[in-house]
């Protein structure tokens, strides 16, 4: 595409502006400089070209374009009529009134026919209505009229691309280079096509074909690394990375990226070859040390990769700033960080972050930043140390506030958990994270009320769209009503929960066995309990519930079939063992229901209604 200044320039440059009329110069001089805000530089090519052809610019300038017009001509009527017309047209459309424009530039077709700017200008505003056909139509047409000019060219076919006829642009392209095989950027644009037009190969050799000559732009060579990754050109991809080094050699990602190649390759000895060099221009990159140490042990080097890590977590000139600085670029979201799952990024991260406690012990980003990493291993009860510590430091971050109280709930400190996040609430009221954490607190706890009110809170805090969320809270909220036996409560949670999520398998499982054991819409329960088993058939307790309606409705044999599925998944709890032991009771077997409920006690000893149930067998 022309740039505006480009176009204007060129053209001034070449017609000697010499105007015939007061109204024409005052007109240009209103549009010439608004005219570069247009959507296409086309527009100012055929206002410039189309008043040089219809007589407003000096004749021997419309020569040096090519476009050759008697001096009778110039002075027709009619083509004088036209010129009004089409700068009427070029004002209407600068005005954005495209259908004016195109009023305008038709009459002025009529008047003088196969004028390619005007076919040109008609295109523009085709287009900008969105008249794909039209402004294709006109644009041939001024491409045909005028094929000297690369301009309607590139018009025809970025329009062509724009309506997804790739295969057309291309050829335009093409036509377009025979005539001016020099135009770089009509060999760029044809590139793009052939990319749109899914041609990766042919893609190619046309940028290759762009660097054979003068042009040796980075832009190629990052379209070219693109498309040789997609045909599995190794040798290309190596060459277009050695060459945006040498054009950025500031840029560290394409060092990286070569890098990362040659270890995707099998390629060590060149990768460590590679990040060896890196180190040396950047000493103090831990991105770099921790690759060069891994591709050390990869190499059978395990000592020289001990000691580059010694040496970054030993350093001592470094502040705790530094190795907390260091330990973060492990763990952020860059280009180059080492994958999540590395155990040796951990490791590392947590090494400096301890180096930076033991020169700082109340550094508060070493303290959060430890935190979090314990919490992400699972050593709940040390993130919870080190994240209390650090809200010490600074209170203003509601996650951290969050992040400790769970690690607080996961360690098994409810009651400490809940403080934590009533704590959070007085600074920031409302957060619904925190009055998640406070609710299950209290529900550990056997804060009902409590945690019904939380809970219900929560929701309320939540954005529209948290759809997954909200259903979670609510099947929490239908458990605690549940628990307080108010049960028209606990039905509406449970059924607003598969209301915000249908595949909730938890709450359709508790609305069943609700519903089972009051007794009531056996039915409905039924059908709760078998969708929970469809979503999760090896879960022990949505097998469980499935069975115990069966008992409830009286189907015996079904009961006991599927609640030895539920034993079978080697996950059964209490309350399975106890249900298989009623079943055997009903079904006259009182031997494997002393069996079943023993084994049950087993599992759950203050389970006082099973050891009530066995007494009553042996009383019997």
């Amino acid at each position: 595409m022309f740039s505006c200044r480009h176009a204007l320039h060129s053209q001034l440059a070449d017609f000697r502006y010499r105007m015939t009329r007061m109204t024409t110069h005052r007109l240009l001089s209103v549009l010439v400089g608004p005219l570069c805000r247009l959507r296409h530089s086309m527009v100012v090519v055929s206002l410039l070209v189309g008043l040089v052809v219809l007589g407003v610019t000096d004749p021997s300038s419309a020569r040096a374009q090519g476009i050759h017009r008697s001096s009778s001509e110039l002075e027709d009527s009619q083509t004088t009529h036209a010129r009004k017309l089409f700068v009427r047209g070029m004002t209407r459309a600068f005005l954005e009134d495209y259908e004016a424009a195109i009023a305008y530039y038709e009459q002025a077709l009529g008047l003088t026919p196969d004028q390619a700017p005007i076919l040109s200008a008609l295109a523009e505003a085709k287009a900008a209505i969105d008249d794909a056909t039209s402004a294709l139509y006109y644009a041939e047409r001024a491409r045909d009229e005028a094929p000297e000019n690369a301009a309607y060219h590139r018009q025809l076919a970025e329009l062509q691309q724009q309506a997804g006829a790739f295969e057309s642009a291309i050829r335009t392209y093409e036509r377009m280079l025979k005539r001016h095989p020099e135009n770089v950027d009509a060999r760029m644009n044809l590139a793009q096509a052939q990319i749109e037009a899914d041609q990766p190969d042919a893609a190619i050799k046309t940028y290759e074909t762009v660097l054979e000559g003068d042009t040796d732009d980075p832009r190629v060579h990052l379209e070219l690394l693109q498309l040789y990754r997609q045909v599995g050109d190794t040798g290309g991809i190596e060459s277009s990375l050695r060459a945006l080094m040498r054009h950025r050699p500031a840029d560290q990602l394409y060092p990286h990226l070569l890098g990362r190649f040659y270890m995707e390759a099998g390629r060590t000895q060149e990768a460590i070859q590679l990040y060896e060099n890196l180190l040396r221009r950047r000493p103090g990159s831990i991105n770099v040390v921790m690759r060069l140490a891994s591709l050390y042990r990869d190499a059978g080097r395990p000592a020289e990769a001990e000691s580059l890590l010694q040496d970054i977590v030993n350093d001592a000139d470094a502040s705790p700033d530094q190795f907390v600085a260091r330990a973060r670029s492990l763990t952020d979201d860059s280009e180059f960080r080492i994958p999540e799952d590395d155990p040796e990024l951990r490791a590392t991260a947590e090494r400096l972050l301890q180096r930076a406690l033991q020169l700082d012990p109340e550094h508060e980003d070493a303290l959060a930043m430890l935190g979090d990493l314990k919490y992400e291993t699972g050593e709940y009860k040390r993130a919870a140390e080190l994240l209390e510590r650090a809200l010490q430091k600074n209170p203003r971050s509601p996650d951290r506030w969050t992040r400790a109280a769970a690690a607080l709930l996961h360690a098994g400190q409810a009651r400490q958990a809940a403080d934590v996040a009533d704590e959070g609430l007085l600074l920031f009221p409302g957060r619904a994270s925190l009055l998640r954490i406070s609710a299950y607190a209290a529900m550990q706890v056997g804060q009902n009320s409590v945690a019904a009110s939380r809970f219900q809170q929560a929701i309320d805090a939540l954005d529209p769209d948290q759809s997954e969320i909200r259903s979670q809270l609510n099947g929490a909220l239908g458990l605690i009503y549940t628990r307080m036996k108010q049960f028209s409560k606990s039905d509406a949670a449970y059924a607003r929960a598969l209301d915000a999520n249908p595949e909730y398998a938890d709450a359709a499982n508790n609305y069943a066995y609700s519903l089972a054991d009051r007794g009531v819409h056996l039915d409905r329960a039924l059908r709760l309990a078998k969708r929970a088993v469809r979503i999760d058939s090896t879960n022990a307790s949505y097998i469980d519930t499935l069975g115990w309606i069966y008992y409830k409705k009286g189907d015996l044999e079904k009961a006991q079939s599927t609640l030895q599925e539920a034993l079978r998944t080697g996950a059964a709890s209490a309350s399975v063992y106890e249900h298989f032991g009623d079943v055997s009771q009903a079904l006259g077997d009182a031997k494997a229901a002393r069996e079943y409920w023993k084994q049950a006690l087993q599992r759950a000893p203050d389970r006082d209604r099973v050891q009530e149930k066995l007494n009553a067998l042996q009383d019997d």
